[in-house]
């Protein structure tokens, strides 16, 4: 998508939070699957904020 990025790709909900916290700055975006293993993507959003 042109002016888009892709920063970063996760399998779980766990390897996002990890992924996220090792960006230098917060994404504008995230697009998340809800039904993702080991922490799905309603879990991940909640330890997020």
């Amino acid at each position: 998508m042109e002016g888009h990025e892709i920063i970063g790709t996760a399998y779980n909900g766990h390897q996002a939070l990890q992924e996220i916290g090792n960006l230098p700055t917060y994404p504008d975006v995230i697009i998340i699957d809800h039904r993702m293993p080991i922490k799905n993507g309603l879990d991940t959003l909640k330890e997020m904020y």
